[in-house]
């Protein structure tokens, strides 16, 4: 059994517990504090401290019929692990298809621990001196860059007595939710047989890693926000993304894009055709969708617009929800990870809003027609308008009338419906261009851009007259 005592620092061994089934014991690769440096203990103390790192063993990962090779694992065994059981049945065949070998990979020590992982450690107090301790109070507690949280704290009622060979037993868990340098301290006081109070203190350090690169665009487009979530796998380890889901922020509603395709066929067949199915063709099925290998991404979308009765307006919407992420690693492994609110940056102001409200389908040639301006004054101040209309002597599109017409005041949030008398000078396929507001108040100048094409047909022929 791995010892770890308070002027001793051991390097990391891998230890398996009688009685667990599948659980083995992965002593955590942390730093021992020497208990001399701090002047609390002036010999050697019968109280040894062991601390270990649970984890559960793994099946040895493949994709593609090749090992996928862990990169704490020797080359040689990983090959030598996969040529061991090729060909050795059909069931063989199916784990592998689904990027998993049947054999058993052990965990591998670590000084990392993912982010949204939940830490579990065993910590044991072991007297290994000839006579009974007395007053033992236990106390671990794990420090982040921002706070401590107190794991184990036993000073209001400390154990009587820890007889000799005997040991105080703890399995400690803490869902870990912060990146950076964590300490795991363990400390125990104790009265010694000869009536002196001990302190025999340690403690334990690792990083915590993002295990995900998550970046996010959030477009708008339409009457709808779209999010665009990439997700990259930041380890060196294989992850299977479990779920990702978008919760949306109050008044928003969202749909989840990702699921709105076809499953595959042969994962919707009624019970009546499940005799027809081809299980072996479907194990061999690819299986990568949800499967992300060291440095694979994969995007996901997702599609907001103002919740029912809510009254939202996207272009003011700021914030738009988090994402929950839930992903495994080893033998179905969980962390999860949320995001903070995704922020999204508003567009400038525009102003006015300058949209067509009616528009024939089609014109004809060398004939007059009317389109009409929808004209939105999205500003906090009101607005007095006159129109202009580029002239240009090849246009296909031409003012049938006077440019410079004022129309008054807007207020703000008001609408105003302006005509345009128009003239078609040739066929084809024209954009509506040269359209201008100017706000006599500031001066400011809006131009309607793209606002719409125009199929403007060959010139009717006129009716033809018999002799």
């Amino acid at each position: 059994m791995l010892t770890y005592s308070s002027n001793l620092a051991i390097d990391p061994i891998l230890v398996h517990v009688p009685g667990e089934d599948t659980l083995k014991l992965l002593v955590a690769l942390h730093q021992h504090q020497d208990a001399r440096a701090n002047g609390l203990v002036e010999q050697l103390t019968p109280l040894t401290l062991q601390v270990l790192r649970l984890g559960k063993p793994q099946f040895a990962p493949t994709v593609g019929g090749a090992p996928l090779v862990d990169p704490h694992v020797p080359l040689e065994l990983s090959h030598a692990m996969y040529a061991d059981v090729a060909g050795e049945s059909k069931a063989v065949d199916s784990l592998r298809s689904m990027g998993l070998s049947p054999m058993m990979a052990l965990p591998v020590s670590s000084a990392e621990v993912l982010l949204g992982e939940t830490l579990m450690c065993f910590v044991s107090f072991h007297n290994s001196g000839s006579a009974p301790l007395a007053d033992v109070a236990i106390k671990i507690e794990l420090h982040t860059k921002t706070q401590p949280y107190s794991l184990v704290d036993n000073a209001a009622a400390p154990l009587q007595q820890l007889q000799a060979g005997h040991s105080a037993n703890y399995l400690v868990k803490h869902e870990v939710k912060e990146l950076g340098r964590h300490m795991l301290r363990c400390s125990a006081s104790y009265v010694h047989v000869s009536g002196e109070p001990r302190v025999v203190p340690a403690k334990y350090k690792f990083e915590v890693i993002n295990p995900l690169s998550v970046t996010v665009r959030i477009p708008h487009h339409g009457d709808a926000l779209f999010v665009e979530a990439e997700l990259e796998n930041a380890t060196d380890v294989p992850l299977f993304i479990d779920s990702v889901t978008l919760v949306p922020a109050p008044g928003l509603a969202c749909l989840d894009v990702n699921t709105q395709f076809d499953p595959p066929t042969a994962l919707v067949a009624s019970e009546s055709s499940l005799a027809q199915l081809d299980f072996d063709a479907l194990m061999e099925a690819p299986v990568d969708s949800d499967f992300l290998k060291p440095g694979c991404a994969r995007q996901f979308l997702y599609r907001l617009t103002p919740a029912p009765g809510s009254g939202t307006l996207l272009r003011t919407v700021t914030s738009v929800g988090k994402l929950d992420i839930v992903w495994k690693t080893g033998f179905g492994e969980a962390g999860r990870l949320q995001t903070s609110q995704l922020a999204r940056a508003l567009p400038p102001a525009p102003g006015l809003a300058i949209e067509i409200d009616e528009l024939p389908d089609v014109v004809a040639a060398c004939s007059p027609f009317v389109a009409v301006l929808k004209v939105t004054n999205e500003s906090p101040a009101p607005v007095a308008l006159r129109l202009h209309v580029a002239k240009a002597t090849d246009a296909a599109i031409a003012l049938d009338g006077v440019s410079g017409t004022a129309y008054g005041e807007l207020r703000s949030g008001a609408s105003l419906r302006i005509p345009l008398h128009l003239f078609a000078t040739r066929p084809g396929m024209h954009p509506l261009r040269g359209i201008h507001l100017v706000d006599t108040h500031t001066g400011n100048m809006y131009e309607a851009r793209d606002l719409a094409v125009i199929f403007v047909e060959p010139p009717h022929a006129a009716p033809s007259h018999a002799p």
